[in-house]
């Protein structure tokens, strides 16, 4: 997701990131839950562990997960970020595992494509080159929400600010971070949103809340209109302590 080479995460992950060495991967779909490693870790699981190592406010960071990643859970009845989630050249896939999530970032390098956003907070491989010692790492949930967090702390000690510092995360755009940050302020805040992010093979988007922020999203779109009577800020909690690309459709299909 974040892609500002001014912020690389640099020596700050390889002191302090705690991750877990994913040298076997793990596949497929067990009833909606994510088997992403022996332990089942999933994304919320990791985020939130984050966010306890870095002092981000509680759910942030799994909000965060839902707008990058989310997936629609109808096991669970929710929506939760995605663990092999891939994004180059505003396509995106989500794969049935870490070994299929490796194999399509290879496939891209191969061709040459570098920017590829990958696993539960999308981190992009290009911009945060020293952020994993590999592949396996990079999809495996904890590296990738400890990277993530690391990343979105250096931004609120640079703001001053999570409203600020979640739309840097996605871009230093205005156009494009603000509108980035009530959608996430829209999943912390409870008001889940309805992305149309869902591969083919009966997963849908969860039903709209009752008062929905509407949001309206095309691959070719050069902005993210987002129609509310008031959009909440992140303002929740506070603690210690990119430009991007928008929001985009994930397919069934690979990413071109």
């Amino acid at each position: 997701m974040p892609r500002s080479p001014a912020w690389r995460l640099g020596a700050l992950l390889s002191l302090v990131l705690l991750v877990r060495t994913a040298d076997a991967v793990a596949g497929g779909l067990v009833a909606g839950q994510v088997a992403a490693s022996g332990a089942g870790r999933t994304c919320h699981d990791a985020a939130a562990d984050a966010e306890r190592a870095w002092g981000l406010p509680g759910g942030l960071l799994d909000a965060i997960g839902h707008v990058e990643s989310g997936r629609y859970d109808a096991a669970a009845g929710r929506v939760d970020a995605w663990p092999w989630a891939i994004n180059a050249a505003g396509q995106g896939r989500y794969a049935a595992s870490a070994a299929e999530a490796i194999a399509a970032v290879q496939a891209l390098r191969s061709q040459g494509v570098q920017s590829i956003d990958v696993g539960c907070f999308q981190m992009n491989l290009f911009y945060h080159p020293d952020a994993f010692a590999s592949l396996a790492q990079a999809f495996d949930p904890d590296a990738n929400a400890q990277a993530a967090a690391a990343f979105l702390s250096s931004l609120y000690a640079r703001s001053g600010g999570w409203d600020t510092a979640v739309a840097l995360y996605h871009s230093a755009v205005p156009e494009r971070g603000e509108p980035y940050q009530r959608m996430v302020a829209a999943d912390w805040h409870g008001e889940r949103v309805a992305f149309g992010w869902h591969p083919a093979g009966g997963v849908a988007p969860r039903s709209p809340p009752a008062d929905p922020f509407v949001i309206m999203i095309s691959a070719r779109a050069a902005a993210v209109a987002v129609y509310t009577p008031s959009s909440p800020p992140v303002s929740r909690a506070s603690g210690p302590g990119g430009a991007g690309r928008l929001p985009r459709v994930f397919t069934p299909a690979g990413p071109g």
